[in-house]
């Protein structure tokens, strides 16, 4: 039976031009993203064999930098940087979610809008 590790970070918020409408553009809007990274933890050496939170927190907020029009791009950017930068690990599951609870809605009523892409390797 294999131990699989799970890392996250949940809800952090950033803001950013982001949106189909000028006014996003312009203005930006906040964002919250979350991510979980499993993974199968190898060898007697934990710090090396581990995903850590400063790095994932450090993808996200490059992730985060470049305007988009898209959540889409947003999630796909990181969920590649995270698997890029972890490729030594053997990686199981990245999820990442990335929403909007403020979108150009009129009278937008939920907590939030956004979209979750999740990877998941093959063995």
């Amino acid at each position: 039976m294999n131990k699989v590790s799970s890392v996250f970070i949940d809800k952090a918020s950033f803001h950013l031009p982001i949106g189909l409408y000028d006014g996003e553009m312009r203005t930006g809007n906040a964002i919250l993203v979350s991510v979980e990274v499993r993974y199968i933890p190898s060898g007697n050496n934990e710090t090396a064999a581990a995903v850590d939170y400063e790095t994932l927190y450090r993808l996200m907020r490059e992730a985060t930098e470049t305007p988009t029009a898209y959540l889409e791009t947003v999630a796909e950017n990181l969920l590649e940087l995270i698997r890029s930068a972890f490729e030594r690990l053997k990686l199981t599951t990245v999820a990442v979610r990335v929403e909007k609870p403020h979108p150009p809605i009129p009278r937008f009523q939920a907590a939030s809008v956004g979209v979750e892409i999740r990877w998941t390797a093959e063995f």
